[in-house]
């Protein structure tokens, strides 16, 4: 069944854009409630103009789409996704020759030591994207507020990935429900300590899919994450010139393993980011019996063109 349901252009932005919307419902069900309600997911892909350091970030990068996992280091990934009794200090070294991109979930939980960022960064060969999930401190405890010396000790850290290091991933806990106005200074203290970077917000409470919260997104150049899972409903809509999406598992949780056919609204959005332009990343955090490498090499080869070609030429 599908619908068209119009979408309004947001004053904030510039007027040259190009949109396109594309709308339609699927059955979700919660597993919080174990009912089953009806999502309508929308899109709006739209194209603003490069700011806030975007033009670095995009040199030479393209509109393709990067598509990795949630982190590599987890035990039964070998020999599933490991070569056997391929050591674990050499994971890494492996993971870069399957995957142009990865995001670094290290990060959230404490801060990595300079020996083990230019570890990273020696590792990976040429036009490897490096994504960081921002420090927990900085989301779970600070609750973005009061959190300047954290968030500099954090990116003093994280810089010496040099340009390699893309966006940074900013996952709210589920705690926190709609405060625009805490979004918005947090996203000003972001643009003014670290225009170099990117910038991407998963939120995890319903309460902030509302245009407030978008609105204040788009106008600091910030990415909304678009997440696949049972406890927050599919929503792809798009507030800068970088798309973000996160695939944490359906019914079998972080076990789940996607079938095409859950893949393909995925695919259809990120092919049309693709065409528009747009930058994107697409990262499985599905790490239990190796399916995130699995969904992710599935995902790459369904993108086909859209998809960065990886090992780079």
């Amino acid at each position: 069944m599908r619908c068209c349901v119009p979408m309004r252009r947001a004053r904030s932005l510039p007027e040259r854009i190009q949109r396109r919307t594309v709308s339609g419902f699927r059955p979700t069900r919660f597993a919080a409630s174990g009912t089953v309600s009806i999502v309508v997911t929308c899109y709006s892909i739209v194209h603003v103009p490069p700011t806030h350091g975007e033009r670095r970030y995009r040199a030479g990068v393209g509109g393709s789409i990067a598509v990795g996992t949630s982190g590599w280091s987890y035990d039964d990934w070998a020999g599933a996704f490991y070569p056997e009794g391929l050591p674990r200090s050499r994971w890494f070294e492996h993971y870069v020759t399957r995957f142009p991109t990865v995001e670094v979930n290290a990060t959230f939980y404490r801060l990595p030591s300079e020996a083990m960022v230019r570890r990273w960064r020696e590792l990976a060969p040429p036009g490897f994207r490096f994504v960081v999930k921002g420090s927990r401190v900085i989301t779970h405890l600070r609750r973005l507020e009061g959190c300047e010396e954290e968030l500099g000790r954090f990116l003093e850290r994280v810089r010496g990935l040099g340009p390699s290091l893309r966006v940074i991933l900013w996952q709210l806990p589920p705690s926190l429900h709609l405060d625009v106005p805490r979004l918005e200074r947090f996203l000003a203290l972001l643009r003014r300590e670290a225009p170099d970077v990117r910038h991407a917000v998963e939120f995890r409470h319903p309460s902030w899919l509302v245009e407030g919260a978008f609105a204040a997104l788009r106008a600091h150049g910030a990415a909304h994450v678009a997440v696949s899972s049972t406890r927050m409903p599919r929503d792809l809509r798009v507030t800068t010139d970088l798309v973000y999406a996160r695939f944490h598992g359906l019914g079998g949780g972080y076990a789940h393993d996607y079938s095409a056919e859950e893949l393909a609204p995925w695919v259809a959005f990120l092919r049309e980011a693709h065409a528009r332009g747009l930058e994107g990343y697409a990262f499985f955090n599905n790490d239990a019996r190796a399916r995130a490498p699995k969904n992710a090499a599935e995902l790459i080869r369904a993108l086909g063109p859209a998809a960065a070609p990886w090992p780079a030429a």
